[in-house]
């Protein structure tokens, strides 16, 4: 089961691939940026996201993209996405932990080709009073070079995996991609 959850990831990120494309017009979110939520019955999370971004749901996964151009792009060289996936924490090694989770991700991608290096310390934080853990990485994955994070929130026997991509000069969606994943909430 952990390899299904890790493909979902995977599959998504490759039809992202950095999810790139004509930038969102603000390089950084503000207060006047209109943003919007989407509820993902199936996946059991509720999410806010600019406005002005195109979402998806394919595969057993949310994905999230500055341009709905980008889903399915074999190369795309500037611009933002996100890829969200639950499931059980039973079918993922049974970690409960978060940072354990981000590691077992973290480890997987590189066992696949990712050269993910870490960009500053793994946070743990509470997102919806949630334990949750995020961490920054910097590299190449499916040959595309980026900025990239993993969020990973616990909520009881679930788990939810955020992976987020930037591939603009200077990572100007950094805060926005920090933001969605922040936002994900669990319905139950």
């Amino acid at each position: 089961m952990v390899k299904k959850y890790l493909i979902v990831l995977l599959a998504a990120a490759l039809a992202l691939t950095a999810c790139g494309g004509a930038a969102f017009s603000a390089a950084t979110p503000t207060p006047s940026e209109p943003w919007t939520t989407h509820t993902e019955e199936p996946l059991g999370i509720r999410i806010a996201y600019p406005e002005a971004w195109a979402v998806k749901s394919e595969d057993g996964g949310l994905y999230l993209s500055d341009d709905e151009a980008n889903f399915g792009s074999p190369v795309v060289p500037n611009g933002a996405g996100v890829v969200i996936a639950t499931f059980p924490t039973s079918d993922f090694k049974g970690i409960t932990d978060p940072v354990e989770l981000l590691n077992a991700y973290h480890e997987n991608f590189q066992a696949l080709g990712g050269v993910l290096e870490p960009d500053g310390e793994t946070e743990t934080l509470t997102i919806h009073d949630n334990p949750a853990a995020f961490a920054r990485y910097t590299g190449n994955m499916f040959d595309q070079p980026g900025a990239f994070t993993l969020t990973a929130i616990i909520h009881g026997d679930t788990a939810a995996a955020i992976f987020t991509m930037d591939t603009t000069t200077g990572g100007i969606h950094s805060d926005r991609l920090r933001r969605i994943a922040e936002s994900v909430e669990f319905l139950k």
